[in-house]
This record gives C-alpha cells, sequence and structure tokens, in this order.
C-alpha cells in the first residue's frame, strides 16, 4: 500500500502521528483562507467594475435630461467629522431640485425593504448581502444639508442597473429606463440658475484635493469592512 508507506514515512520524519495530523490540520486551514480571500476579492473586483460601468450609464443619461440649466457632479466624496468620508455617485441639480444618486450595477434578482437595513443579490445560486442603498443616500442627504443648507429640495434617487428589482415597495428605487421618466415628469421650477451656480460651487470647492479624498475614503471604507 504506498499511501500508508508514504504516510508512514511522512509521520517518522516530523516526529509522530499527531504532529503530522496537526500540520495537516493547519495546512487545510491556510488553503481555505487562501480560498476564501481570492473568491471574496474576486467578487470585490468584479462589483467596482460592475459599478463604474452602471455609474458611466446613469451619467449619459443625465446628459441627455430635458432641463437645458443643469450641473452634473459625478463621484463626489464628502468630508465631514473626525475625518469620516462618503461618497456619493451622481448629483443633478437643475430648476427642479437637487437629486441625490445611488447607482447600482448589480446582476440577478434583488430583494428588499426600505425598513430593512440590508438586502439580498440573488444570482444563480449564490447570495449576497448588502446595505439599504435608501439608507445609504439619506445618509448623503443629511450631509448635504448639514454642509450646504437645507433651503435646496433635495431628492433620493436610488438607480439599479441591469437588475430585476422585487419586493421593494418604494418611489425612490427605479431603473435606468424609469429614471429618465422620472426625472423629466418635474415642471415646478423652484431653483433660480444663481442657486443651480452657487450650491454647484459650493459642492465642487470641496473636490479640489479629489485624490487625498479618495484615498481617505478608501481607508475609511477598509476600516468599516473589517468592523
Amino acid at each position: 500500500m504506498e499511501i500508508l508507506r508514504i504516510w508512514s514515512v511522512f509521520c517518522e520524519k516530523l516526529g509522530g502521528e499527531r504532529k503530522a495530523l496537526l500540520l495537516l490540520s493547519v495546512f487545510a486551514s491556510v488553503c481555505l483562507i487562501v480560498i476564501w480571500l481570492c473568491h471574496y476579492h474576486s467578487h470585490e473586483v468584479t462589483a467596482r467594475r460592475l459599478g463604474k460601468q452602471g455609474e458611466a450609464k446613469v451619467k449619459k443619461l443625465l446628459k441627455n435630461t430635458k432641463s437645458s440649466k443643469k450641473k452634473i457632479l459625478n463621484d463626489v466624496i464628502l468630508e465631514f467629522e473626525y475625518g469620516n468620508t462618503t461618497q456619493i455617485d451622481h448629483i443633478l441639480i437643475n430648476e427642479y431640485g437637487v437629486f441625490v444618486m445611488e447607482t447600482k450595477n448589480y446582476k440577478g434578482v434583488i430583494y428588499g425593504t426600505e425598513g430593512k437595513s440590508y438586502w439580498k443579490q440573488y444570482l444563480k445560486n449564490k447570495s449576497f448581502t448588502f446595505y439599504n442603498p435608501i439608507k445609504q443616500n439619506e445618509g448623503h442627504i443629511r450631509h448635504l444639508k448639514e454642509m450646504f443648507g437645507k433651503k435646496y429640495p433635495y431628492y433620493s434617487v436610488i438607480v439599479f442597473v441591469g437588475s430585476t428589482v422585487k419586493k421593494i415597495d418604494s418611489d425612490v428605487v427605479f431603473s435606468l429606463n424609469e429614471l429618465e421618466y422620472y426625472l423629466d415628469s418635474f415642471n415646478r421650477k423652484v431653483l433660480s440658475p444663481k442657486d443651480i451656480r452657487t450650491l454647484y460651487r459650493a459642492i465642487r470647492a470641496t473636490q479640489k484635493h479629489k485624490r487625498k479624498l479618495n484615498r481617505r475614503h478608501l481607508r475609511n471604507m477598509k476600516r468599516f469592512q473589517r468592523k
């Protein structure tokens, strides 16, 4: 029996069967950790790439909305108290208000409710959990109000690109096609051209050191994921 002979020699080299079993268990544990990390990293990289693709589609759509006096900011990173940061995918400022947008480019089927903190993405035979984007965007708007004033009408907009959204009873969750109709449905002008320029310049002024803010935001995200 070749396998038994090899095992016997292996145990003898390590000083006994107990030490050999211990070494094998450690090796197996390390292999499982490496496999899990590779899977997690692969999913994270894929999610980041899909996210950028989804944001590009929304950016293109925003340029074509009917508003003639509009300003668009993409990938806005805001820094607030204690060095904390938050990242906003898109901000559309036009005569009708300030539209704060969170874009999700997820495949598969999405389940969630406004009240639950976490939603589920089902993709083939796998499922992934992610933070409720409605609550996420409420935080974005809260920080905008604190930094730039509450006089502006803010609208929360969640855009899902490339996925089927189910069991989400909400007026702020849209597909890409629905987003265009929603933005074009506004007809009561509430912001003057001066209001639009003032807020746009104020937000843009916070992005002068974008590279530094981005590095800090990435560090904050990693720290949050470890908790």
